[in-house]
C-alpha cells in the first residue's frame, strides 16, 4: 500500500481557493459557513505571493467588521495568477501520479485533490477547468470531451507522452512484441497478453492508451491500429 499523499503548505491557506483566474467574479464572495457581519477577511501581501521563495507565511489573517469583507479577496494580479496556477498545477500532477490516477471529472465534489474540508475550502469549477486547461496548454492534460458537456472530463498525463512512448516501446522490445499488433485492453491489463503489463499501465483507460500509440507513431516506433469490425484497437510495434 502506497503512503498517504502529502499536501502542499499552500493547500492549508483560503487564499488558494479563490478563483484568481476568473474574470468578472465579484470581489465580495460570502463565506459558506459565517454570517457576512461575522466574516474575516483575508488579505495577503500581494508582493510575498510573486516572489521567488512564495513565501506563504507571509500570508496575514485580519479582522473586519465590514459587511462588504470577505474571507475571498480576488487578486487580479497576472504575476499572482500565474503563481498560484504553477501551485495548482504541479499539484494536480503530484496527486494524481501518486494515486495512478488518469482521469479528473471537473464536477466530481468527492475529490480530495480540489477541497480541504479542515478550512471549509473547496476550488471553484471554474477554476477548476482553468487549471486543468493550464495543463493541457503545458502538454500535460486532454480534454475528453468537447460537445455539449465540453471540458468535463480531462485525461492526465503525470509523466509527459515521451516518458510513456518510451516505457511501451522498451515493453514491446523487452517482449519480443515488434512486429505484433497489440490490442489496448491487453497493454491496461484487462486482457491477458501473457507478459507483464508495461510499468504505470494498469487500469488506464483505453483514450490514454491511444493517444500514448498516437505519439508512437509520430516517433516511427509503431502504428496505431483503429478498432474494426470488432477488432479491438490496438498498436503495432517496430
Amino acid at each position: 500500500m502506497s503512503s498517504s499523499f502529502e499536501f502542499p503548505e499552500f493547500f492549508e491557506y483560503p487564499p488558494y481557493f479563490t478563483c484568481v483566474p476568473c474574470r468578472g467574479v465579484p470581489r465580495d464572495v460570502p463565506h459558506p459557513h459565517l454570517g457576512p457581519a461575522k466574516a474575516k477577511a483575508i488579505s495577503w501581501s500581494s508582493n510575498a505571493l510573486q516572489s521567488r521563495s512564495l513565501d506563504i507565511h507571509a500570508l496575514t489573517l485580519t479582522s473586519s467588521r465590514s459587511s462588504h469583507d470577505s474571507p475571498h479577496q480576488v487578486q487580479p494580479n497576472p504575476d499572482t495568477q500565474r503563481k498560484q496556477t504553477e501551485l495548482w498545477k504541479s499539484l494536480i500532477l503530484g496527486w494524481c501520479r501518486h494515486h495512478r490516477e488518469f482521469t479528473i471529472r471537473v464536477d466530481d465534489e468527492s475529490l480530495v485533490l480540489f477541497r480541504n474540508d479542515r478550512i471549509g475550502r473547496k476550488l471553484p469549477t471554474d477554476a477548476r477547468r482553468f487549471f486543468l486547461d493550464a495543463l493541457v496548454s503545458a502538454g500535460a492534460a486532454r480534454w475528453m470531451d468537447d460537445g455539449a458537456a465540453r471540458k468535463s472530463r480531462a485525461l492526465i498525463f503525470w509523466q509527459s507522452l515521451g516518458v510513456w512512448v518510451t516505457v511501451l516501446s522498451d515493453w514491446a522490445a523487452r517482449n519480443g512484441l515488434e512486429g505484433q499488433v497489440v490490442a489496448l485492453c491487453e497493454i491496461t491489463g484487462d486482457d491477458e497478453v501473457g507478459v507483464p503489463i508495461p510499468d504505470g499501465f494498469r487500469d488506464a483507460p483505453v483514450e490514454f492508451v491511444a493517444l500514448v500509440a498516437l505519439e508512437l507513431e509520430k516517433k516511427g516506433k509503431g502504428v496505431f491500429v483503429p478498432s474494426d469490425a470488432g477488432r479491438d484497437a490496438g498498436v503495432k510495434f517496430f
